[in-house]
């Protein structure tokens, strides 16, 4: 695999920083996955799932969203947004695309998405716009629908409280404080993200990893989830996107397979012929960290080659 790392700068001139993970030796690759990375965390993270897929002819390439990673520059501002940079974590993945586009022509995109990064991805497609070829959501969640409009009186108290850019324990203990409630006797307060201690443990050491978001991006993220599931907004995905949903048994961020399966009941409303979802039974958040995270990959892997196989057979 061969690793390369740049940085663009979007439209409002932040500097928003890449990984690239290319086949070795050198070829054109017979499909792009574009990652979006989840809440406090780094796209550097995803570099053993990068390996595998390059290993299999797949070229790869993730950011670091707004406030996190390397995009942020220095570890003592990670997580200080504004209530806009939601928008703009959006905005940058479409730029990354584009770019993708250029540099592979003709080659199909599936955007791997998870966590909030699957937040993203699910208004991604909505745009009529959208480069995409295919989707594949990882630790996502459906509709929501009461814990919004509460997250979203929180965030603006903390921001009139505390400041824009100020971290926030409340609305940290809001959205993870109850993510280890089903765990008996809990080894540390992020057991909830794999059944692999030393997985965990990584994390927990990663100081680009479980960093306290700003009040003011919880604004615009309660804001961006609000609006995610709007009917005319869900009308515009092509019915005939290809999607894999990959979820775990046991994951919260999903409630435990319920809100999974109510986004699989929305876009099964919207008559959308693509879609399929994996579960993994016993499974938390981080499917690729987890204790069956070669299954999940193979998994996703089959899954890109049958859609691009069957992508080339369409254009024929």
């Amino acid at each position: 695999m061969i690793r390369s790392e740049w940085a663009f700068q979007d439209a409002a001139g932040v500097s928003i920083h890449v990984y690239g993970w290319q086949p070795n030796p050198p070829r054109n690759p017979w499909a792009v996955v574009q990652i979006a990375h989840g809440m406090v965390e780094t796209a550097k993270r995803y570099e053993r799932f990068a390996s595998a897929l390059t290993a299999a002819g797949i070229s790869v390439y993730a950011n670091d969203h707004r406030g996190h990673g390397r995009t942020t520059g220095e570890t003592d501002r990670l997580g200080k947004l504004e209530m806009e940079d939601f928008d703009w974590m959006l905005r940058d993945l479409k730029e990354l695309t584009a770019d993708i586009r250029v540099r592979h022509p003709n080659v199909p995109i599936v955007l791997f998405a998870h966590s909030m990064g699957s937040f993203l991805a699910q208004q991604y497609i909505t745009d009529p716009d959208a480069r995409l070829d295919a989707v594949i959501l990882s630790g996502t969640h459906g509709k929501f629908d009461w814990s919004t409009r509460l997250g979203s009186l929180v965030a603006a108290w903390e921001v009139h409280r505390r400041g824009a850019q100020t971290p926030s324990p409340l609305l940290d203990r809001l959205i993870f404080g109850s993510f280890n409630r089903r765990i008996v006797s809990p080894r540390t307060s992020k057991d909830w993200l794999t059944r692999d201690t030393d997985e965990v443990d990584r994390y927990i050491a990663n100081p680009m990893c479980g960093f306290m978001l700003s009040a003011g991006f919880y604004r615009g993220f309660f804001r961006g989830l609000a609006g995610m599931h709007k009917r005319k907004r869900l009308r515009r995905i092509p019915r005939d996107l290809p999607v894999l949903i990959l979820a775990g048994t046991d994951d919260p961020v999903g409630e435990y397979g319920r809100s999974v399966r109510k986004l699989m009941r929305t876009y099964q409303r919207l008559q959308m012929t693509e879609v399929t979802c994996r579960w993994y039974s016993g499974a938390r958040h981080e499917l690729l960290n987890e204790t069956c995270r070669d299954g999940v990959t193979q998994d996703v892997l089959n899954w890109v080659q049958d859609f691009a196989k069957r992508r080339v057979g369409s254009m024929h």
